[in-house]
């Protein structure tokens, strides 16, 4: 392993918050393109991701994604919130089987499960919109690699808990819901460009 793949690797989460919050906040650009993005689906949230991505290497500008790269990163966002979705209702349908046979300690222990579950099948496609962005012929391939450099899946479900509980909290708590999920996609942009290197 790299220098640098064991340095994104060590990194806490919160530092790649704090980072993507600084630089989401300092750029009129990014928060002028979210407006537009959240309109527009999976599609559109591919086009944010690939104006944060040129921000973060510098770069003047994104390419605007054609018709067949939003088509993809539709299909890309049904399939990997689908298949995570698909196995969070399977284990929460193990767990409402065993509260209604009785088994309340049991429900309770799945329940919470069900959970784990969903986020240990998303976390093998953490990178896969920054990779189909980036170009990769196979963005889950690509993100399987990465997941990999990052300790696996236990480590990136457990990051990645955190980073999807601060875009989807913090808008509860004032931060703005757009800004809090515009934030934890730039720190997974952030975290990939860190990885991939």
């Amino acid at each position: 392993m790299t220098a640098s793949r064991a340095d994104a690797r060590a990194s806490g989460v919160v530092a790649l918050l704090a980072e993507a919050a600084r630089r989401y906040d300092a750029s009129p650009e990014l928060r002028v393109a979210a407006r537009r993005a959240a309109r527009s689906g999976f599609g559109g949230g591919a086009a944010w991701m690939a104006q944060a991505m040129a921000a973060i290497r510098g770069a003047a500008g994104a390419s605007t994604p054609s018709a067949a790269d939003r088509a993809a990163a539709t299909r890309l966002g049904f399939t990997k919130y689908g298949a995570a979705s698909a196995a969070l209702l399977l284990v929460g349908g193990a767990a409402t089987t065993a509260f209604l046979a009785g088994r309340p300690v049991l429900a309770a222990a799945l329940a919470a499960a069900a959970g784990a579950a969903f986020y240990l099948v998303e976390a093998q496609g953490a990178f896969a919109f920054p990779a189909l962005v980036d170009g990769a012929t196979d963005p889950w391939r690509r993100s399987r690699e990465l997941v990999c450099a990052a300790g696996g899946t236990g480590p990136v479900a457990a990051r990645t808990v955190v980073i999807a509980a601060a875009m989807l909290g913090g808008g509860f708590l004032g931060r703005g819901f757009l800004r809090s999920w515009c934030v934890g996609a730039l720190a997974v942009a952030l975290w990939y460009e860190a990885l991939r290197r």
